[in-house]
């Protein structure tokens, strides 16, 4: 008889579950909308830990050229990341500068048709 409790028990809850549903959707919102603030939470706990990260390897990766720029480190003194990576840099730093001259040049090109339509 306990087996034929067990799933009559079981049916019945689960219609009781079905019926009582709307009641616990509010509460269910409740929870759903927690668990979302903590994602979020998460989110931006783990971009700020990047960004974090990011600006130490900056940080290590500007001291490095500034200290192989100075020649207080030889390039045989580097590793093939170090390598890697101070490339990485100058090829960002090049574009950036790249891109401010193309600012700046559209920059005085505006000026000109100003100074010529006046």
């Amino acid at each position: 008889m306990n087996s034929k409790d067990n799933i009559f028990s079981k049916f019945i809850n689960m219609i009781k579950r079905i019926f009582t549903f709307n009641k616990a959707l509010p509460e269910a919102n409740e929870d759903i909308q927690s668990i979302n603030v903590n994602q979020e939470n998460n989110k931006d706990v783990f971009k700020n830990d990047l960004k974090v990260d990011t600006f130490e390897e900056s940080k290590v990766l500007l001291e490095l050229q500034k200290k192989f720029q100075t020649n207080q480190i030889q390039l045989i003194d580097l590793t093939d990341q170090q390598l890697d990576d101070l490339s990485e840099l100058y090829d960002r730093q090049i574009a950036d500068l790249k891109k401010k001259i193309e600012e700046k040049e559209q920059e005085i090109l505006l000026a000109r048709q100003k100074i010529q339509t006046s």
